[in-house]
């Protein structure tokens, strides 16, 4: 009985994934998306990397802009089953990995897509947080393929964030949506430090590039707007 109670919720919260997916091609489709690229689009897969604040966006957008079909990690659990179903959606393929498994899995993972002509999509500071702290696996797989690394920033306006860990955003219908592609991100630092912090300000440095594309959420605190703080 407990079994087919857990099937029956996660197959819940695979539904309710699927309803996140269809609101964000709705969003696409029905909002006005501007891309901004700092480099001309990889020819081949690539490996790419955000913020988890903009999965919503981010998992709608590279299919439209690439062309290409790509896989995404999952956490186990509950919350895995609904990324499922919202990363299934998309035509994404969610790839679920055990906390202890993340790298050794990870990169085979990757590797196998990578050559099946898939994208691969990062949030670095997923699953869990702590909120735009790049986590040490997902700076590791990021960098351990060979493949161009390309950081990707997110804005939507009129949008809100949803109270949770990473303050998801969601665009209201009709909101006007950039998506800004920076150049690829070299393929090693000389510490990883160095990568993290490097990365970090990228990410907020594009994303704070999209905000000003849409003109969204012009009373960011500094915390908000900023690298550091």
């Amino acid at each position: 009985m407990a079994g087919a109670a857990g099937r029956l919720t996660a197959r819940a919260a695979a539904a309710c994934g699927r309803g996140v997916a269809w609101y964000s091609r709705a969003a696409m489709m029905r909002g006005s998306t501007e891309f901004g690229l700092e480099a001309a689009l990889p020819r081949g897969p690539a490996v790419w990397i955000g913020w988890h604040d903009g999965n919503l966006l981010a998992l709608a957008v590279q299919r439209k802009l690439t062309g290409r079909s790509a896989i995404a990690f999952t956490p186990p659990g509950l919350s895995g089953a609904a990324m499922a179903g919202w990363l299934e959606g998309l035509d994404v393929r969610p790839v679920p990995l055990a906390r202890g498994a993340r790298r050794g899995l990870g990169l085979r993972h990757m590797e196998v897509a990578l050559g099946e002509g898939r994208d691969v999509l990062i949030a670095v500071d997923g699953p869990h947080g702590p909120r735009h702290h790049v986590a040490a696996g997902a700076l590791w797989l990021a960098r351990s393929t060979g493949v161009e690394v390309r950081p990707v920033g997110f804005a939507a306006w009129p949008a809100f964030r949803l109270p949770r860990w990473d303050r998801l955003l969601v665009p209201l219908p009709g909101a006007r949506i950039a998506a800004l592609i920076g150049a690829a991100l070299p393929s090693r630092w000389p510490r990883q430090d160095d990568a993290a912090a490097e990365i970090a300000a990228t990410l907020h440095r594009l994303n704070a590039g999209a905000r000003e594309r849409v003109m969204a959420e012009p009373n960011l605190a500094p915390t908000e707007a900023q690298p550091w703080g």
